[in-house]
């Protein structure tokens, strides 16, 4: 039953986020049809006849879900997580007698992405059923995304998908910058010239973040330093996406050191949150990111704790009370590990 591998992987990739003592978490995944063994009502009868007939007689039936049922799935366990971790943590806080930190409770939210290969009308449907599931005050359901293969279609023909999202009340985050753009309109070279009018409508479209960033020209970077969007960092996956280490013998912390962006956004403290990607195919952790970061720039304890707690102001958790109390715990946390560290 594909639905019930969603449900263990959506589980075990909290569970690797929570043990790396994550506390807040926004997965985003783009909307499937799975086969699901316990819902015949979603298939027709000749669905059924075929199915039948590869079944050999079993009579055993196979459907497709709705990609409505793979987002209420993920959004299901997801609020199962969150019940067991508040539990546990509440029973740890209890029966701890300050000998050692508890880790706080992971708090899970999914942002519904739209793939970028796909046509407008995909687009469109995937954004309907994340505002409809928004507007039913599903609190896990927080934003939508753009992203997928940057060199398929274009931004501006998803935009009234985007710009009727962000009407509905959801945040938006749009990846931009992923491939080579030229410096203004007179760019002679035809695709430069596309991805340069491409990121600016982007740009202006105000998106409340931008995934990645990183080939953004002086003319775009110098507009965003003026007038800040909260960029998604992520070291490993734009090192391995832009083949950054391949004169280095492979060293991801000699890499970022050729990150195209990131020694300027650290130097100007431009507001950016350090992510994952996707961690199973980059084999990375939360952890793993911010050390290379030290590694690759020397960055500092206060700097780390900066960038975690600013990006807070950034993450997409609607509930203003629900961000104070999260910014709140991980500031605890950070000053209590920062102790026992200086009493060791």
């Amino acid at each position: 039953d594909d639905l019930d591998a969603l449900r263990r992987i959506t589980r075990e990739a909290m569970e690797d986020f929570a043990m790396d003592n994550v506390a807040y978490l926004e997965l985003r995944s783009t909307p499937k049809r799975l086969l699901d063994d316990d819902d015949e009502s979603l298939m027709t009868s000749d669905q059924e006849e075929e199915t039948d007939k590869k079944s050999c007689g079993s009579r055993e039936k196979r459907s497709r879900a709705t990609k409505r049922k793979y987002v209420e799935t993920i959004l299901d366990v997801m609020k199962d997580f969150e019940d067991k971790e508040r539990e546990r943590y509440e029973n740890e806080k209890e029966n701890n007698e300050g000998s050692s930190l508890v880790r706080l409770p992971l708090v899970p939210r999914y942002i519904l992405s739209v793939d970028r290969s796909g046509t407008v009308e995909e687009a469109m449907e995937s954004i309907h059923l994340a505002i409809e599931l928004f507007n039913t005050n599903h609190r896990y359901i927080v934003g939508v995304e753009l992203g997928g293969n940057p060199t398929k279609n274009d931004f501006r023909h998803f935009e009234p998908s985007f710009q009727l999202a962000r009407e509905a009340g959801m945040r938006v985050a749009i990846h931009c910058g992923e491939v080579p753009c030229g410096s203004d309109t007179n760019e002679e070279d035809f695709l430069l010239k596309k991805a340069f009018n491409e990121a600016m409508s982007v740009i202006e479209f105000r998106p409340d973040r931008l995934g990645h960033g990183l080939l953004l020209p002086e003319s775009i970077t110098s507009i965003l330093q003026n007038d800040p969007i909260p960029i998604e960092c992520c070291p490993t996956s734009n090192v391995m996406t832009l083949e950054l280490a391949q004169h280095h013998e492979g060293s991801l912390i000699e890499g970022l050191r050729r990150h195209p962006q990131l020694s300027k956004w650290l130097g100007n403290e431009y507001p950016i949150s350090i992510n994952t990607d996707d961690s199973g195919v980059f084999n990375t952790t939360l952890t793993r990111e911010l050390l290379l970061l030290v590694e690759a720039y020397g960055v500092d304890e206060d700097t780390i704790k900066t960038i975690i707690l600013n990006s807070i102001d950034h993450c997409f958790e609607p509930s203003d009370d629900a961000r104070l109390v999260l910014k709140r715990n991980v500031t605890g946390q950070l000053d209590s590990v920062t102790k026992c560290l200086d009493l060791s």
